[in-house]
């Protein structure tokens, strides 16, 4: 039968690594897609425990507009996050970057994004 791009996302992690080592044991090419998603997949609950976290930074200050201002930029924050997290995935599937790395990237640049809005909210 075929591969679909869907497939690590509906598989469990022991049925994951299960699939990623068949695709190696076959010699099928384009083995870095899979690998990115499942990476993306270990690697969710960290983004969303860093999504909070700057929503948390963000909703911390007053600001002037009220609610309807923090959720705006709560929604912006989201928005870069994602769209960042699909720039990095095609470099990752051509091989030009670790899988691993295009996965984590992401990751921790907004990690280090939230690190800086923790150091200058105001205490």
């Amino acid at each position: 039968l075929s591969r679909t791009s869907s497939d690590i996302y509906l598989l469990t992690y022991p049925e994951v690594i299960d699939y990623l080592d068949a695709i190696r044991r076959s010699g099928a090419s384009g083995i870095e897609l899979p690998q990115i998603q499942f990476f993306g997949k270990l690697l969710y609950p960290i983004g969303i425990l860093i999504v909070s976290l700057i929503g948390v930074i963000l909703a911390s200050e007053r600001r002037k507009g009220g609610r309807s201002v923090i959720l705006g930029l709560g929604l912006t924050v989201i928005f870069f996050y994602l769209i960042t997290m699909k720039l990095i995935e095609p470099f990752g599937a051509a091989g030009e970057i670790n899988p691993l790395v295009a996965a984590a990237l992401p990751h921790v640049a907004f990690f280090f994004f939230s690190l800086y809005l923790l150091w200058r909210v105001p205490k």
